[in-house]
């Protein structure tokens, strides 16, 4: 199975001023805030750039001032200059907190946000909920019902660092595009597609990225890993649609709970979905022919395997 999904432009120059209870002539993005103060983020008045204003909280409790700040981020912004980010389209159902994880499941009118306005409200909600004491990451679903079913589809997940921050350019997220990975669920015996929104840069290859976030594994809760902890990518080029593959031997020894096409075909079939990439050759250490679990050898490049794609259940 190929698909090519083309690379959606998401670099947006966005002016940072500062609202509230704070001087605007003084405020910037290097302000040092008090302990108890927040830039909460928001849309300008044209819905076209992210700007700010400034909240306090006396809250410590972690899930309360999650909950204070996204209150802070639906207030009326009335005749004021800019537009709330928690706007009509954005109704959260729940949220919950996973290690250094905040998990926000939205209905399904975040469907009708214009696509410009919701990478600047994705930037808000990121750039605000991140501010909380260990909280580093936001992944974001939205939660689909059909005939009495749910089903949490994958919006993106994104740190603060997403968006950078430039106190002359104001902040510039980094080129965005979308991945298809595979991963595996608690049988092992099949591969589920997971599509995520993930920032490049120039410097880095779609291949190398496709990798590094198998490696991290996926963001479904209720998928698991395919690749062992520690493996680390040596190389990766392609040539004429082959991607020459070059890792360590910790594909060979480490663990997998998972039959032993699983781990093989998750890497194959996640990098045949770059254009250009028709087969992978894997190589182990720089050595070719390898044999893993003494089922697959390496001596020739793999092609994508569709049978053993499932959907989710």
């Amino acid at each position: 199975m190929k698909r090519f999904v083309t690379a959606l432009l998401l670099i947006i120059f966005i002016f940072v001023t500062g609202c509230g209870n704070k001087d605007n002539s003084t405020v910037t993005e290097k302000t040092v805030l008090n302990d108890n103060e927040y830039r909460i983020y928001c849309l300008s008045k044209e819905g076209t750039k992210l700007t700010y204003y400034i909240r306090a909280s006396e809250t410590k409790e972690q899930e309360a001032l999650i909950n204070e700040l996204f209150a802070f981020m639906s207030e009326d912004s009335g005749e004021l200059d800019y537009q709330c980010a928690m706007e009509e389209h954005v109704n959260i159902l729940s949220t919950k907190i996973v290690s250094e994880r905040l998990y926000v499941y939205l209905d399904e009118v975040y469907y009708n946000i214009d696509p410009i306005k919701e990478v600047l409200i994705k930037a808000a909600m990121v750039k605000t909920l991140t501010q909380v004491d260990g909280i580093e990451r936001i992944t974001l679903y939205v939660v689909e019902e059909r005939q009495e079913q749910k089903k949490n589809v994958l919006v993106g997940s994104f740190t603060a660092e997403d968006f950078i921050d430039d106190t002359n350019k104001g902040i510039v997220g980094s080129d965005s595009i979308k991945l298809t990975l595979y991963f595996t669920d608690e049988q092992g015996t099949k591969l589920y597609a997971e599509r995520r929104e993930v920032y490049i840069d120039e410097k880095s290859s779609r291949e190398k990225l496709v990798l590094e976030h198998l490696i991290k594994g996926p963001e479904n809760e209720t998928l698991r890993n395919v690749l062992p902890e520690g493996l680390s990518v040596i190389s990766v080029i392609t040539r004429d649609g082959v991607c020459y593959l070059n890792i360590d031997d910790t594909l060979l020894t480490g663990s997998i709970n998972a039959i032993e096409t699983i781990p093989v075909y998750a890497i194959v079939n996640s990098l045949t979905e770059i254009k250009g990439v028709d087969a992978v050759q894997i190589l182990i250490n720089g050595e070719m022919g390898k044999v893993y679990r003494e089922a697959i050898k390496f001596d020739k490049p793999l092609e994508a395997r569709a049978d053993l794609i499932a959907d989710y259940r």
